[in-house]
């Protein structure tokens, strides 16, 4: 399918300095805005998120002030799913409410209760929620580890099972599922909308946990780039490689500028979205650079200059079939989704658009830049060895 006609001759390089000017500028801009705007979601926070349903209509704002009056104001609370559906996403920045005083004063009441059984100690992890540890010297039974908590005034939970034996090998050790953040944002909401509201599922992420995904996360698109530059470093040119780190730099930076804008959760489908991103960018610069090689040997003698131009309008119209499909396949997710989906989707064209600009204004441009500091260097070398010919 030819878009653009054969023979068609536009100067892309012509406006080079403007563009790349203009594009530097932006990427610095949204580097420089990413500390202060980008809202780290759960995955990469820590927190506690919690899916409710509604059997009735409810608005989003009454739902976040009861949320607040529970103790938690700054809570994130996101419609999902259909308007129909009254389903919504709550998200905490806290994994529990225990506070360090609270678990002092439950340890000595349960080395007072539990002395005659031996009381080793008291334990709890942050990470995994409230999940209080306690391990003994001899077995305790259930009756008596209820009364000690009873007697400490432990909030024992009333929707699963409060205790927990963890005895294994004749080491006794038991586990209090207390009533922990999402009770107390259940309880609130029963409190207000009664048997009408539903609390689908509740997960938690500790702040280490969400430390490594993140570091994970950016990690893993690093690696990707820099075995991408490896591949066109091997594959191509030694001229092409830093055209292609930049613009997967431009495009990572432009596609994470969806987040700076709108302010939504950035997490694990995040990632995803710049891998990506990454992987259309550099299919794209590929297929420019491969053409480039290909005008170049038809062409013998064409400056570079002149054989990216031809490579990027013979490619035109490949580039523009290839961006517009893929596009096309994601307004229907644009359009009928919610939440993350959505993001993924916005965020993906956002990318789509940025990965085809830049490799037609950035990454030829400097690939340019870099022959010609190539030349340079090789002309120098060349005076080098005559006048040391001459000496």
């Amino acid at each position: 399918m030819e878009i653009i006609k054969p023979g068609t001759t536009i100067d892309f390089l012509g406006k080079r300095r403007t563009f790349v000017t203009a594009s530097f500028a932006l990427v610095l801009l949204i580097l420089v805005l990413i500390p202060l705007r980008v809202n780290l979601g759960v995955d990469f926070a820590g927190g506690t998120e919690i899916e409710v349903k509604f059997h009735r209509a409810v608005e989003v704002e009454k739902l976040r002030g009861q949320v607040a009056e529970a103790g938690f104001g700054g809570a994130s609370v996101q419609q999902i799913g259909s308007a129909d559906e009254n389903a919504f996403l709550i998200r905490v920045g806290q994994v529990s409410v225990l506070s360090d005083e609270d678990l002092e004063r439950y340890r000595e009441a349960f080395a007072r209760e539990l002395s005659s059984y031996g009381f080793v100690g008291l334990s709890f992890n942050p990470s995994t929620g409230d999940l209080l540890d306690l391990r003994t010297e001899r077995e305790v039974p259930e009756a008596e580890l209820l009364r000690a908590a009873r007697a400490a005034g432990l909030p024992l939970t009333q929707r699963d099972e409060p205790v927990r034996n963890l005895t294994r090998a004749g080491q006794p050790a038991y586990q209090f599922v207390i009533q922990g953040l999402s009770d107390k944002v259940s309880e609130a909401l029963q409190a207000e909308f009664g048997q009408d509201v539903e609390v689908r599922r509740v997960e938690f992420v500790g702040p280490q946990v969400g430390k490594q995904l993140r570091n994970r996360g950016i990690m893993a698109v690093l690696l990707a780039m820099v075995g991408i530059v490896l591949y066109v470093l091997f594959r191509f040119d030694v001229r092409f490689a830093p055209g292609t780190l930049v613009g997967l730099v431009h495009d990572v930076v432009i596609t994470t500028g969806y987040w700076v804008v709108t302010g939504r959760e950035f997490n694990l489908t995040s990632i995803a979205v710049l891998l990506t991103v990454v992987g259309y960018s550099v299919n794209d610069k590929v297929v420019v650079f491969d053409r480039v090689r290909e005008v170049a040997a038809r062409r013998k003698g064409m400056s570079l200059y002149d054989t990216i131009n031809t490579a990027v309008n013979e490619t035109l119209s490949r580039t523009i079939v290839t961006g517009l499909t893929t596009v096309i396949a994601l307004l229907g997710f644009l359009v009928f989704a919610r939440g993350s989906i959505f993001d993924f989707s916005a965020a993906m064209i956002l990318g789509i658009l940025a990965g085809t600009y830049s490799s037609i204004f950035v990454a030829g441009p400097i690939a340019l830049v870099v022959d010609r500091w190539v030349q340079k260097r090789e002309t120098e070398r060349k005076v080098h060895e005559s006048k040391t010919a001459q000496a």
